[in-house]
This record gives structure tokens, sequence and C-alpha cells, in this order.
């Protein structure tokens, strides 16, 4: 597992400051859809399939527990789906709302433990 977050933690861009200093709906729908062009980069990089598959070619064989399951993956695209979708508002709609905290629970597992 120590690899994994090794591995989670040298992919993609570093999280921007959150939360903005703001409360302006389009600033903060603007913030969201960046995040979420992060979130599509890095899940490319940690795609479980790929490497728990080996597709990576090491010298040796290395047995990586994947990262997340294909049905998480399939989850995961779901609620980015759901999300993208959104108007700026005020208020989140509860499909949102709950899109937002399973992708939380998702994050939570992959980052790195200090």
């Amino acid at each position: 597992m120590r690899r994994n977050a090794a591995l989670l933690d040298s992919t993609g861009p570093a999280e921007p400051p959150w939360p903005p200093i703001t409360s302006d709906p389009n600033v903060l729908h603007a913030e969201m859809m960046k995040r979420i062009e992060a979130l599509e980069r890095s899940l490319t990089c940690i795609n479980s399939r790929d490497v728990a598959s080996g597709k990576t070619n090491p010298p040796e064989p290395i047995e990586l527990e994947p990262l997340l399951s294909e049905e998480e993956f399939d989850e995961i695209g779901e609620d980015v789906a759901v999300l993208k979708t959104q108007p700026p508002a005020t208020a989140a709609s509860a499909e949102a709302t709950a899109a937002v905290k399973r992708l939380t629970k998702f994050g939570d597992r992959l980052r790195p433990r200090t």
C-alpha cells in the first residue's frame, strides 16, 4: 500500500488552495470545474487497471493492489458527470451534495498518509 500512496502522491498537479475567498457562485463553479479537470487527469494516471495489470513494464514483477476497483472508477465517473451538469448556484442540489460526499470518501482513502 505504501507504493500506491507514493504513486498517487507523484501524479497530477498540486491541489489549489481551498476554500477560495469568495461566495460568488460563478467563481466557485469555475473552481469546481478546474478541480474536476484535475481529478480526471489524475484518474488517467492512477488507473488501477493499467498499474495492476503490469502495463507499466517494470524490470521485475511487482504486485500492487489496485488503488480503485473498476466499480469504484465507474462510481467516480458517474459522480463527476453529475457535478459537470450543475449550473452555478448559491446552494448545491441534493444529487450534487451526495456526489461530493462520495468523491470525498474516495479522496480521503487515496490521500497519502503522513
